[in-house]
Protein backbone atom coordinates (compact mmCIF):
# COMPACT_ATOMS: atom_id res chain seq x y z
CA UNK A 1 0.00 0.00 0.00
CA UNK A 2 1.30 3.45 -0.89
CA UNK A 3 2.15 5.77 1.95
CA UNK A 4 -0.65 8.09 2.95
CA UNK A 5 -1.76 10.15 5.87
CA UNK A 6 -3.26 8.20 8.68
CA UNK A 7 -6.98 8.87 8.94
CA UNK A 8 -8.74 9.51 12.16
CA UNK A 9 -10.34 6.62 13.93
CA UNK A 10 -13.86 5.87 12.84
CA UNK A 11 -16.81 4.48 14.59
CA UNK A 12 -20.09 2.95 13.57
CA UNK A 13 -23.13 3.70 15.40
CA UNK A 14 -26.32 2.29 14.21
CA UNK A 15 -29.19 0.24 15.45
CA UNK A 16 -28.65 -3.43 16.26
CA UNK A 17 -28.52 -5.08 12.83
CA UNK A 18 -28.68 -8.78 12.21
CA UNK A 19 -29.09 -10.83 9.12
CA UNK A 20 -30.87 -13.85 7.82
CA UNK A 21 -30.70 -13.65 4.03
CA UNK A 22 -29.17 -11.16 1.67
CA UNK A 23 -29.77 -10.81 -2.07
CA UNK A 24 -26.53 -11.17 -3.97
CA UNK A 25 -25.55 -9.08 -6.93
CA UNK A 26 -24.81 -10.83 -10.25
CA UNK A 27 -21.11 -10.25 -9.71
CA UNK A 28 -21.24 -12.36 -6.59
CA UNK A 29 -22.69 -15.45 -8.28
CA UNK A 30 -19.36 -16.38 -9.80
CA UNK A 31 -17.56 -16.80 -6.47
CA UNK A 32 -16.08 -20.14 -5.74
CA UNK A 33 -17.26 -19.91 -2.11
CA UNK A 34 -20.76 -21.00 -1.19
CA UNK A 35 -22.29 -18.52 1.22
CA UNK A 36 -24.52 -20.09 3.87
CA UNK A 37 -27.71 -18.28 4.88
CA UNK A 38 -27.16 -15.40 7.26
CA UNK A 39 -28.24 -16.07 10.84
CA UNK A 40 -30.89 -14.22 12.74
CA UNK A 41 -29.26 -12.28 15.53
CA UNK A 42 -30.66 -11.39 18.89
CA UNK A 43 -29.62 -8.41 21.01
CA UNK A 44 -26.65 -9.17 23.18
CA UNK A 45 -24.62 -7.49 25.86
CA UNK A 46 -21.01 -6.48 25.80
CA UNK A 47 -19.04 -9.72 25.53
CA UNK A 48 -17.08 -10.80 28.56
CA UNK A 49 -14.53 -12.54 26.31
CA UNK A 50 -13.69 -10.40 23.26
CA UNK A 51 -11.63 -11.78 20.41
CA UNK A 52 -8.54 -9.92 21.53
CA UNK A 53 -7.36 -8.43 24.79
CA UNK A 54 -4.46 -6.36 23.51
CA UNK A 55 -4.29 -3.06 25.40
CA UNK A 56 -4.18 -1.15 22.14
CA UNK A 57 -7.26 -2.93 20.84
CA UNK A 58 -9.97 -2.80 23.53
CA UNK A 59 -13.44 -4.10 22.64
CA UNK A 60 -15.17 -0.88 21.66
CA UNK A 61 -17.38 -1.57 18.64
CA UNK A 62 -19.44 -4.63 17.80
CA UNK A 63 -18.83 -5.93 14.30
CA UNK A 64 -22.60 -6.33 14.08
CA UNK A 65 -22.84 -2.64 13.22
CA UNK A 66 -20.23 -2.98 10.45
CA UNK A 67 -21.80 -5.88 8.61
CA UNK A 68 -24.28 -3.72 6.63
CA UNK A 69 -21.33 -1.85 5.10
CA UNK A 70 -19.68 -5.12 4.05
CA UNK A 71 -22.97 -6.39 2.64
CA UNK A 72 -23.39 -3.14 0.73
CA UNK A 73 -19.92 -3.49 -0.81
CA UNK A 74 -20.84 -6.96 -2.04
CA UNK A 75 -24.14 -5.69 -3.43
CA UNK A 76 -22.24 -3.03 -5.35
CA UNK A 77 -20.42 -5.80 -7.22
CA UNK A 78 -17.18 -6.16 -5.25
CA UNK A 79 -15.82 -9.67 -5.01
CA UNK A 80 -16.47 -11.40 -1.68
CA UNK A 81 -12.88 -12.65 -1.65
CA UNK A 82 -11.63 -9.05 -1.84
CA UNK A 83 -13.92 -8.02 1.01
CA UNK A 84 -12.73 -10.98 3.04
CA UNK A 85 -9.12 -10.00 2.32
CA UNK A 86 -9.49 -6.44 3.59
CA UNK A 87 -11.24 -7.65 6.76
CA UNK A 88 -8.36 -10.01 7.52
CA UNK A 89 -5.79 -7.34 6.60
CA UNK A 90 -7.42 -4.86 8.95
CA UNK A 91 -7.38 -7.45 11.75
CA UNK A 92 -3.69 -8.17 11.12
CA UNK A 93 -2.82 -4.45 11.05
CA UNK A 94 -4.17 -3.93 14.58
CA UNK A 95 -2.52 -6.99 16.08
CA UNK A 96 -5.34 -9.53 15.70
CA UNK A 97 -3.21 -11.94 13.70
CA UNK A 98 -4.25 -14.92 15.85
CA UNK A 99 -7.98 -14.29 15.49
CA UNK A 100 -10.27 -15.92 12.95
CA UNK A 101 -12.00 -12.71 11.92
CA UNK A 102 -13.02 -12.83 8.28
CA UNK A 103 -15.97 -11.83 6.15
CA UNK A 104 -16.98 -15.46 5.66
CA UNK A 105 -16.76 -16.34 9.35
CA UNK A 106 -18.90 -13.33 10.22
CA UNK A 107 -21.56 -14.50 7.80
CA UNK A 108 -21.50 -18.07 9.02
CA UNK A 109 -21.85 -17.30 12.73
CA UNK A 110 -23.37 -14.65 14.91
CA UNK A 111 -21.14 -11.56 15.09
CA UNK A 112 -22.62 -10.52 18.43
CA UNK A 113 -19.53 -11.64 20.35
CA UNK A 114 -17.04 -10.11 17.91
CA UNK A 115 -15.90 -6.78 19.31
CA UNK A 116 -13.05 -4.74 17.87
CA UNK A 117 -11.29 -1.48 18.52
CA UNK A 118 -11.74 1.80 16.70
CA UNK A 119 -8.29 1.20 15.20
CA UNK A 120 -9.70 -1.82 13.40
CA UNK A 121 -12.48 0.30 11.88
CA UNK A 122 -9.89 2.89 10.90
CA UNK A 123 -7.83 0.30 9.05
CA UNK A 124 -10.92 -1.22 7.44
CA UNK A 125 -11.99 2.14 6.06
CA UNK A 126 -8.44 2.75 4.89
CA UNK A 127 -8.33 -0.55 3.01
CA UNK A 128 -11.75 -0.05 1.41
CA UNK A 129 -10.50 3.05 -0.37
CA UNK A 130 -7.04 1.68 -1.20
CA UNK A 131 -7.82 -1.93 -2.17
CA UNK A 132 -11.34 -1.69 -3.59
CA UNK A 133 -11.17 1.78 -5.15
CA UNK A 134 -7.44 2.21 -5.80
CA UNK A 135 -6.99 5.40 -3.77
CA UNK A 136 -3.67 6.06 -2.08
CA UNK A 137 -5.26 8.45 0.42
CA UNK A 138 -8.69 9.35 1.69
CA UNK A 139 -10.80 11.38 -0.77
CA UNK A 140 -12.13 14.85 0.14
CA UNK A 141 -15.22 14.98 2.31
CA UNK A 142 -17.49 15.91 -0.58
CA UNK A 143 -16.52 12.81 -2.57
CA UNK A 144 -19.59 10.66 -3.37
CA UNK A 145 -17.92 7.47 -2.08
CA UNK A 146 -18.38 8.71 1.49
CA UNK A 147 -22.11 8.31 0.99
CA UNK A 148 -21.62 4.53 1.22
CA UNK A 149 -21.62 4.88 5.00
CA UNK A 150 -24.95 6.67 4.82
CA UNK A 151 -26.34 3.97 2.52
CA UNK A 152 -25.08 1.34 4.96
CA UNK A 153 -27.25 2.98 7.61
CA UNK A 154 -30.25 2.48 5.33
CA UNK A 155 -29.27 -1.13 4.64
CA UNK A 156 -29.02 -1.88 8.36
CA UNK A 157 -32.77 -1.32 8.81
CA UNK A 158 -33.92 -3.59 5.98
CA UNK A 159 -36.03 -6.61 6.79
CA UNK A 160 -33.66 -9.05 5.10
CA UNK A 161 -30.79 -7.68 7.20
CA UNK A 162 -32.59 -7.47 10.54
CA UNK A 163 -33.97 -10.99 10.14
CA UNK A 164 -37.30 -12.64 10.90
CA UNK A 165 -36.91 -12.23 14.67
CA UNK A 166 -35.53 -8.74 15.25
CA UNK A 167 -37.60 -7.03 12.55
CA UNK A 168 -41.00 -7.94 14.12
CA UNK A 169 -39.61 -6.96 17.53
CA UNK A 170 -38.82 -3.46 16.22
CA UNK A 171 -42.22 -3.26 14.54
CA UNK A 172 -43.86 -4.06 17.85
CA UNK A 173 -42.64 -0.70 19.18
CA UNK A 174 -45.58 0.71 17.23
CA UNK A 175 -44.05 3.88 15.85
CA UNK A 176 -40.70 5.47 14.92
CA UNK A 177 -40.93 7.76 17.95
CA UNK A 178 -40.67 4.83 20.34
CA UNK A 179 -37.47 3.58 18.69
CA UNK A 180 -35.91 7.05 18.61
CA UNK A 181 -36.64 7.50 22.32
CA UNK A 182 -35.06 4.11 23.11
CA UNK A 183 -31.87 4.76 21.15
CA UNK A 184 -29.66 5.13 24.26
CA UNK A 185 -30.37 1.49 25.12
CA UNK A 186 -29.90 0.30 21.54
CA UNK A 187 -26.60 2.14 21.11
CA UNK A 188 -25.18 0.59 24.27
CA UNK A 189 -25.56 -2.86 22.71
CA UNK A 190 -23.09 -2.15 19.93
CA UNK A 191 -20.87 0.66 21.18
CA UNK A 192 -18.97 1.23 24.41
CA UNK A 193 -17.28 4.53 23.54
CA UNK A 194 -20.29 6.74 22.74
CA UNK A 195 -23.19 7.76 24.93
CA UNK A 196 -26.57 8.71 23.53
CA UNK A 197 -29.00 11.20 25.06
CA UNK A 198 -32.49 12.11 23.89
CA UNK A 199 -33.16 15.83 24.30
CA UNK A 200 -36.72 17.15 24.64
CA UNK A 201 -38.51 14.01 23.38
CA UNK A 202 -42.05 15.24 24.08
CA UNK A 203 -42.76 16.89 20.70
CA UNK A 204 -44.69 14.60 18.36
CA UNK A 205 -42.83 13.81 15.14
CA UNK A 206 -39.61 15.41 16.31
CA UNK A 207 -36.72 14.22 18.44
CA UNK A 208 -33.29 15.64 19.21
CA UNK A 209 -30.50 13.09 19.60
CA UNK A 210 -27.11 13.85 21.13
CA UNK A 211 -24.15 11.49 20.81
CA UNK A 212 -21.08 12.27 22.85
CA UNK A 213 -17.85 10.32 23.47
CA UNK A 214 -17.44 8.91 26.96
CA UNK A 215 -13.76 9.94 26.95
CA UNK A 216 -13.48 12.96 24.64
CA UNK A 217 -9.82 13.54 25.48
CA UNK A 218 -8.80 10.29 23.76
CA UNK A 219 -11.68 9.56 21.38
CA UNK A 220 -11.48 10.41 17.69
CA UNK A 221 -13.57 9.30 14.74
CA UNK A 222 -13.98 10.12 11.08
CA UNK A 223 -16.82 12.16 9.64
CA UNK A 224 -18.17 9.05 7.90
CA UNK A 225 -19.49 8.01 11.30
CA UNK A 226 -21.83 11.01 11.16
CA UNK A 227 -23.01 9.90 7.75
CA UNK A 228 -23.65 6.38 9.02
CA UNK A 229 -25.63 7.65 11.99
CA UNK A 230 -27.65 9.97 9.75
CA UNK A 231 -28.45 7.02 7.48
CA UNK A 232 -29.71 4.96 10.41
CA UNK A 233 -31.82 7.83 11.75
CA UNK A 234 -33.30 8.42 8.30
CA UNK A 235 -34.18 4.76 7.77
CA UNK A 236 -36.02 3.98 11.03
CA UNK A 237 -39.46 4.93 9.57
CA UNK A 238 -38.86 2.38 6.78
CA UNK A 239 -39.72 -0.34 9.29
CA UNK A 240 -43.38 0.75 8.97
CA UNK A 241 -43.10 1.72 5.28
CA UNK A 242 -43.21 5.40 6.13
CA UNK A 243 -41.33 8.20 4.42
CA UNK A 244 -37.66 8.74 5.16
CA UNK A 245 -37.04 10.92 8.18
CA UNK A 246 -35.47 14.34 7.74
CA UNK A 247 -32.26 14.64 9.76
CA UNK A 248 -30.56 17.95 10.47
CA UNK A 249 -27.01 17.77 11.80
CA UNK A 250 -26.87 20.84 14.06
CA UNK A 251 -23.68 20.13 16.05
CA UNK A 252 -20.74 18.16 14.72
CA UNK A 253 -17.51 16.96 16.30
CA UNK A 254 -15.89 17.08 12.84
CA UNK A 255 -16.63 20.69 11.92
CA UNK A 256 -13.22 22.01 10.79
CA UNK A 257 -14.02 25.58 11.85
CA UNK A 258 -16.18 25.22 14.95
CA UNK A 259 -15.97 21.63 16.25
CA UNK A 260 -18.48 20.72 18.94
CA UNK A 261 -18.07 18.29 21.82
CA UNK A 262 -20.96 16.20 20.51
CA UNK A 263 -22.84 15.23 17.39
CA UNK A 264 -26.43 16.39 17.63
CA UNK A 265 -29.21 15.48 15.23
CA UNK A 266 -32.69 16.96 14.95
CA UNK A 267 -34.93 14.28 13.46
CA UNK A 268 -38.34 15.08 12.00
CA UNK A 269 -40.37 12.05 11.10
CA UNK A 270 -43.87 10.92 10.23
CA UNK A 271 -45.74 9.09 12.96
CA UNK A 272 -48.19 6.33 12.11
CA UNK A 273 -51.65 7.84 11.63
CA UNK A 274 -53.27 4.83 13.30
CA UNK A 275 -51.32 5.48 16.49
CA UNK A 276 -52.36 9.14 16.52
CA UNK A 277 -55.98 8.25 15.87
CA UNK A 278 -55.89 5.69 18.68
CA UNK A 279 -54.53 8.27 21.12
CA UNK A 280 -57.25 10.73 20.14
CA UNK A 281 -60.02 8.15 20.52
CA UNK A 282 -58.70 7.06 23.91
CA UNK A 283 -58.52 10.67 25.06
CA UNK A 284 -62.09 11.37 23.95
CA UNK A 285 -63.41 8.24 25.66
CA UNK A 286 -61.57 9.12 28.86
CA UNK A 287 -63.01 12.64 28.95
CA UNK A 288 -66.51 11.36 28.17
CA UNK A 289 -66.27 8.75 30.91
CA UNK A 290 -65.10 11.27 33.51
CA UNK A 291 -67.79 13.80 32.55
CA UNK A 292 -70.56 11.18 32.56
CA UNK A 293 -69.78 9.99 36.10
CA UNK A 294 -68.41 13.11 37.78
CA UNK A 295 -70.26 16.09 36.27
CA UNK A 296 -73.52 16.68 38.21
CA UNK A 297 -75.58 17.22 35.07
CA UNK A 298 -77.82 15.06 32.90
CA UNK A 299 -75.99 12.71 30.53
CA UNK A 300 -76.97 14.67 27.40
CA UNK A 301 -75.35 17.78 28.93
CA UNK A 302 -72.28 16.21 30.55
CA UNK A 303 -71.05 14.42 27.41
CA UNK A 304 -70.68 17.62 25.33
CA UNK A 305 -68.84 19.17 28.27
CA UNK A 306 -66.40 16.24 28.30
CA UNK A 307 -65.85 16.59 24.56
CA UNK A 308 -65.18 20.31 24.90
CA UNK A 309 -62.70 19.64 27.71
CA UNK A 310 -60.82 17.18 25.51
CA UNK A 311 -60.72 19.60 22.55
CA UNK A 312 -59.49 22.41 24.80
CA UNK A 313 -56.78 20.27 26.34
CA UNK A 314 -55.64 18.89 22.97
CA UNK A 315 -55.54 22.37 21.46
CA UNK A 316 -53.50 23.68 24.40
CA UNK A 317 -51.08 20.74 24.17
CA UNK A 318 -50.54 21.22 20.45
CA UNK A 319 -50.05 24.95 20.91
CA UNK A 320 -47.33 24.32 23.51
CA UNK A 321 -45.62 21.83 21.17
CA UNK A 322 -45.67 24.21 18.20
CA UNK A 323 -44.56 27.17 20.31
CA UNK A 324 -41.69 25.19 21.83
CA UNK A 325 -40.62 23.98 18.40
CA UNK A 326 -40.76 27.53 17.03
CA UNK A 327 -38.55 28.83 19.84
CA UNK A 328 -36.01 26.07 19.33
CA UNK A 329 -35.86 26.62 15.57
CA UNK A 330 -35.58 30.38 16.07
CA UNK A 331 -32.68 29.93 18.48
CA UNK A 332 -30.96 27.52 16.11
CA UNK A 333 -31.41 29.92 13.19
CA UNK A 334 -29.87 32.77 15.16
CA UNK A 335 -26.93 30.58 16.14
CA UNK A 336 -26.36 29.68 12.49
CA UNK A 337 -26.47 33.33 11.45
CA UNK A 338 -23.96 34.26 14.15
CA UNK A 339 -21.71 31.37 13.12
CA UNK A 340 -21.68 32.32 9.44
CA UNK A 341 -21.16 35.98 10.32
CA UNK A 342 -18.12 34.95 12.33
CA UNK A 343 -16.81 32.83 9.47
CA UNK A 344 -17.33 35.67 7.02
CA UNK A 345 -15.41 38.08 9.26
CA UNK A 346 -12.59 35.57 9.65
CA UNK A 347 -12.33 35.18 5.87
CA UNK A 348 -12.41 38.94 5.41
CA UNK A 349 -9.59 39.42 7.94
CA UNK A 350 -7.52 36.71 6.24
CA UNK A 351 -8.02 38.29 2.84
CA UNK A 352 -6.96 41.69 4.23
CA UNK A 353 -3.82 40.20 5.72
CA UNK A 354 -2.97 38.51 2.43
CA UNK A 355 -3.34 41.78 0.56
CA UNK A 356 -0.84 43.41 2.87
Amino acid sequence: MAARRRPSASNADSMDASAQTLPHSPACCKHKHQHPPLPTLSPSQTPSTPLHRHNKNPPEISLRVLLPLLYLLEQKGHDADDINSIVKSAAYAVGMSNSNVSYYSLRQASPDDVWVSIRFIDELRNLIFSKLYGMDELPPKDHPLWQMWREAGHVALRKEILGSVLFPVLQSFGSPGMIYRNMPFSLSKGNTVLSCTILKPSVTGRVEVSMKPNHPETYKEGHECCLNRIGCLEAIPFIWRLKKAHVEHTHCMHDPVNPADECRYVVRFEERWLLGALKSVMGILLCLFISAYHVPLPLEASLPIGLLVFLAFEGWRRYIEVHTLYQQDQKHTRNLIDLYDKRYMDLWKESEELRR
